[in-house]
């Protein structure tokens, strides 16, 4: 079932592209296993286990904290603590603390977030949409899989089926890879 209690967007965690849920049913706010492995900074412990009940009833443990990480919307750079957890295709989730520390404002139904700069300035955040299950393929997670050596390809695709056709000739080549692509 889609759920549209929630907003998404791509932002900077640590200098890194993340897949960020705001989600104001969540209290606190958390990263994931895979993402967090690429933070250049010290885990410390929480001051007690922490059990979380995840959206698909689960629950899980948690008992590691990141202190002083930067979420960068828009240039603005906001402190936050993650918690470590396991949460699948997202990198963080951002909950209520949070939210309300800086003045959020969810629309659900318009798919934003109005959240305030620390200077109080207002910020609107247009999320990208609800995504379900492991089809979603952000530019965090392409960065992650060239890291570990996977291969990435760039496409240029044209409609030949629009009037004012283009021709392959019409691209811009930025540079050339004959060995890649023999004539």
């Amino acid at each position: 079932m889609v759920t549209l209690d929630v907003v998404t967007g791509t932002f900077l965690v640590n200098s890194l592209l993340a897949l960020v849920l705001f989600n104001s049913d969540a209290s606190q706010y958390f990263v994931s296993h895979a993402f967090s492995r690429d933070f250049d900074m010290n885990l410390g412990d929480l001051e007690c286990l922490l059990r979380v009940s995840m959206a698909n009833k689960h629950k899980v443990s948690a008992s590691s904290k990141f202190r002083d990480c930067t979420l960068e919307i828009f240039e603005v750079p906001y402190p936050i603590d993650l918690i470590l957890i396991h949460i699948g295709d997202l990198c963080m989730i951002v909950g209520m603390d949070w939210l309300r520390r800086f003045g959020a404002l969810i629309d659900y139904k318009r798919q934003l977030v109005v959240v305030q700069t620390p200077s109080g300035v207002e910020l609107t955040i247009y999320g990208e949409g609800t995504r379900v299950g492991s089809s979603f393929c952000s530019a965090a997670k392409d960065r992650q899989y060239l890291q570990h050596g996977c291969s990435g390809y760039l496409a240029y695709v044209i409609d030949t089926q629009i009037e004012g056709k283009k021709l392959v000739a019409d691209v811009t080549i930025f540079r050339e890879f004959p060995d890649v692509f023999p004539e």
